[in-house]
């Protein structure tokens, strides 16, 4: 009995911290003007007054619970790695038997529903196009889902991974049979395999991103083919994180991009407006191998975090009014995802999405420790592009999505602060990933489980030739 009440007890204190946070958090970014939402005005002496509130997270959390700091609670003992057993049967070059195409990009994405918009937009690239649907435990089977898809004349070839493809896939790489089902990670999958077939880039979507792809116009094949780009890259920039967001000319008063550390959202270092962008812009050009990741702008719906769904407003559309796209300065962080994002060959090595966290959180990790990695290595440069994409999502619980983005609000800018003053002492990319994975787990940004399956990551990706960029100065 005693045991039973210290349990009610202890589930009732989780309850009521929870319910503070959330009551901060929105008291918080309501604050924050709207079109709808007006600044607050008091009357002093028959007069309004615009009342100021300027509330400091850091300051609160102090008072009502302990920040999380990101330092070392555990250790990893790296000689563990030397006694797993990595596959070293050769890669064939079909692991499935079905394949036999020649496409030079490949889109890919995981689902568990039946085929939407997006995902028939992208069967109508062409040949020079592959679609790779990775299935799960709740996804439909090959033939259903292919048969809803209704392609089966499309110019472009689709590959439908289901569970029974991929345990034959897991015979080959010990990766795919490693990684959790029932996991968006499972796009993992995906990744590899197309970084096998020769992938000349690979489009990471979701399936409620549909490209604006109209009379046969791929917008993708401009920051494919192009060699040369026109940008616009932020001078003397000095903040921790930038939201690029502002310099897209959204039609709401503020808006940010998910990950983006809560500190961070309303600290003037951190964004650009339209008004300051002659002077704090600079146009320039960039060839394209200087470029690894481009990250489109998605209208309607685009990639903001679960306090703003809760308190701001949508839709939201971005007007573009620059013209040329947003060239990340290089010692900033910037969260960028897994919804609409192109990657070039130089940067595959980064695609790998830890399995440990909630998917709210895992694709604004990889993308924080991809730019922490890329520092001194060629061919890494990161583009926010246009809006390539309208996103009209999947139905979602805007509280759920609350609870899953728990470490972007709490631990994000510990995270950050960690990556900017991290010292690698590897030689090498490969070498460095898991270095800094064993100082995740150590910190508690990721559980152990990461540390194994980025080892067997690059594993993989060295076993299918794949070159991973030199290290271009310590």
């Amino acid at each position: 009995m005693p045991v039973q009440i210290t349990e009610r007890m202890m589930k009732y204190k989780s309850f009521v911290g929870l319910a503070l946070f959330v009551s901060v958090v929105l008291c918080f970014f309501m604050m924050l003007p709207s079109r709808n939402n007006p600044p607050v005005e008091l009357a002093l002496n028959n007069r309004p007054v615009e009342l100021a509130v300027e509330i400091n997270v850091e300051t609160i959390a102090a008072n009502t619970g302990r920040l999380f700091e990101g330092e070392k609670t555990r250790h990893f003992a790296r000689d563990r790695l030397k006694t797993t057993k990595i596959d070293r049967t050769p890669l064939r070059t079909k692991p499935i038997s079905q394949l036999n195409v020649k496409c030079r990009f490949w889109s890919v994405v995981t689902t568990i529903f039946e085929p939407s918009n997006s995902i028939a937009i992208q069967a109508e690239l062409g040949e020079e196009w592959c679609l790779l649907i990775v299935g799960d435990h709740k996804s439909l089977s090959e033939k259903d889902y292919l048969d809803k898809l209704g392609k089966q004349q499309s110019k472009t070839p689709i590959i439908y991974l289901d569970v029974k493809h991929q345990r034959r896939l897991a015979a080959t790489l010990r990766l795919v049979d490693e990684l959790p089902w029932d996991s968006f990670a499972r796009k993992n999958v995906g990744f590899l395999y197309a970084v096998i077939h020769g992938a000349e880039a690979i489009w990471d979507f979701d399936d409620d991103n549909a490209l604006i792809a109209s009379m046969g116009h791929n917008p993708l094949m401009h920051y494919i083919q192009s060699p040369v780009f026109e940008v616009f890259e932020p001078t003397n920039f000095e903040g921790l994180a930038f939201n690029p967001y502002m310099l897209f000319g959204p039609d709401v008063k503020f808006c940010w991009p998910r990950g983006l550390p809560l500190t961070e959202v309303k600290n003037p270092k951190s964004y650009l407006s339209l008004k300051a962008a002659d002077a704090l812009l600079s146009r320039k050009q960039i060839e394209s191998r200087d470029i690894g990741v481009v990250q489109s702008m998605a209208n309607m719906d685009p990639d903001v975090d679960a306090i703003y769904r809760l308190t701001r407003d949508l839709p939201v559309r971005f007007d573009f009014p620059l013209g040329a796209d947003i060239l990340v300065p290089q010692n900033a962080f910037v969260p960028f995802n897994a919804q609409a994002t192109l990657f070039k060959p130089s940067s595959y090595w980064m695609l790998y999405l830890p399995v440990t966290v909630p998917g709210r959180v895992t694709d604004i990790w990889r993308s924080y420790f991809a730019e922490a990695l890329s520092r001194n290595v060629a061919g890494q440069r990161l583009v926010f592009s246009r809006p390539l994409v309208d996103q009209r999502r999947n139905p979602h619980s805007y509280l759920a999505d609350f609870q899953a983005e728990q470490d972007l609000y709490l631990k994000s800018n510990a995270l950050l602060k960690f990556l900017r003053a991290w010292q690698p002492q590897s030689k090498t990319l490969p070498d460095r990933m898991i270095e800094l994975y064993i100082e995740l787990y150590e910190r508690e940004f990721l559980e152990e489980r990461d540390v194994f399956l980025v080892h067997c990551w690059v594993q993989s990706l060295k076993l299918a030739n794949y070159n991973f960029p030199s290290i271009t100065k310590n």
